[in-house]
């Protein structure tokens, strides 16, 4: 249930980052598209009804209005165009109206004359063809109004800087959790590491015990040993038994001694023999027999 809720939550941050991001887009675009007379979005272009000068027959006030690009050559009268003039104070304005006759100006230029459906009285200037901006080719009503409200400053804050404070807080906010998991993890992993290091240790010590009691005992089978009367080494190591006072080699076939030298230079094995000094003059048993008994 707990991954359950964990997706779920995912999910539901993405897709509100997804709309909030398509707020954003939306309101970019409303800004270089409505109501610039320039700009084609899918071939039209839109404009915000803002008088009810045509709500008799066609758009009221609030409606978005789009219009299609079109020469003067394919305009008749009864057309509706939308077209652009500049107000008192200097500012470009659209206005949508009927075409009533084709005329031309003072310059002889192609020009219209259009009227409101509403007063159905004639304008008071004529539209030259170079201002016309496009054919009007339908609405979507009420449209205009939230178009108007986002191309506004309060728009702008709710549709532009409140989804980009939200977008911003999502991402800090998954940070954060994220460091939160991984820290976590990394403690679980630093406990376990450290249980399995007191393992190791814990094994270590009982190592160290035992190989202590094997040396304690080895130690004590080399002092019994050492400590066992009669038993002789030769130099190689191996043990001579001691019969009648005399020492025996032992031959196992592998490791047999050479011959002794009888006439070899005396030497003290005393250090050798310490368990046997009158050997130590003769140099070993067969020397000091042959000295005892030079006759047999």
């Amino acid at each position: 249930m707990k991954k359950f809720f964990k997706v779920l939550g995912s999910v539901f941050s993405w897709i509100l980052v997804v709309a909030l991001v398509a707020v954003m887009v939306c309101t970019v675009i409303s800004s270089l598209v409505i109501d610039n007379g320039n700009t084609e979005l899918f071939g039209y272009k839109y404009f915000i009804a803002r008088s009810n000068a045509m709500s008799p027959t066609d758009y009221k006030p609030g409606d978005l209005i789009f219009c299609e690009k079109c020469d003067a050559s394919d305009l008749a009268v009864g057309d509706i165009i939308t077209y652009s003039l500049y107000s008192a104070e200097g500012t470009r304005e659209f206005v949508t109206h009927q075409i009533r006759e084709t005329s031309f100006d003072a310059e002889g230029n192609v020009a219209f004359v259009t009227f409101s459906t509403l007063t159905d009285e004639n304008d008071d200037y004529l539209v030259p063809a170079a201002a016309v901006a496009g054919k009007y080719m339908g609405y979507v009503s009420e449209l205009g109004k939230f178009f108007d409200f986002v191309l506004s400053p309060a728009g702008y804050m709710a549709f532009m800087l409140v989804p980009f404070m939200l977008i911003a807080l999502i991402i800090s906010l998954k940070y954060v959790l994220s460091v939160r998991r991984n820290s976590r993890r990394q403690s679980r992993i630093i406990a376990d590491e450290r249980v399995q290091l007191s393992q190791e240790r814990a094994k270590y010590a009982d190592a160290k015990r035992e190989i202590e009691i094997l040396n304690a005992k080895i130690k004590q089978l080399d002092g019994s040993i050492a400590e066992e009367p009669g038993a002789i080494n030769d130099n190689n190591g191996y043990p001579y038994p001691v019969e009648d006072n005399y020492a025996y080699p032992i031959y196992d076939g592998y490791n047999e001694p050479a011959p002794q030298d009888h006439n070899a230079e005396q030497y003290d094995h005393s250090a050798e023999y310490p368990q046997y000094p009158e050997y130590a003059p003769y140099g070993n048993a067969e020397n000091y027999y042959d000295e005892q008994y030079p006759y047999d």
